[in-house]
């Protein structure tokens, strides 16, 4: 699990999405959820166990990004801010 506060965490995430490390949500994105196996998140730098919920996400700006739970949401809710996706429903989870 991510061990940054909550507003570290979102000024992470923030400073990665203007420094474009990593992409803003959009529609052309795929997104699954699972466990995870030790991946490293892309956003607080974290490893994602296996008790940890993973959301890995398929991008045309990036090969593919690893995510806990608690990051993701973070990250659309910054995306959102952003208005880089104004009005628009996160895509369908499909499951591992």
């Amino acid at each position: 699990m991510s061990t940054l506060s909550e507003a570290d965490l979102h000024t992470q995430i923030r400073w990665l999405l203007e420094t474009a490390a990593l992409p803003a949500r959009t529609h052309n994105q795929q997104l699954f959820a699972g466990n995870g196996a030790d991946e490293v998140c892309d956003c607080c730098g974290s490893v994602i166990s296996a008790s940890d919920v993973l959301y890995e996400l398929e991008s045309p700006e990036h090969s593919l990004l690893t995510m806990h739970l608690r990051c993701f949401e973070a990250w659309e809710r910054e995306s959102r801010d952003r208005a880089a996706v104004p009005g628009e429903s996160p895509n369908r989870v499909c499951a591992l």
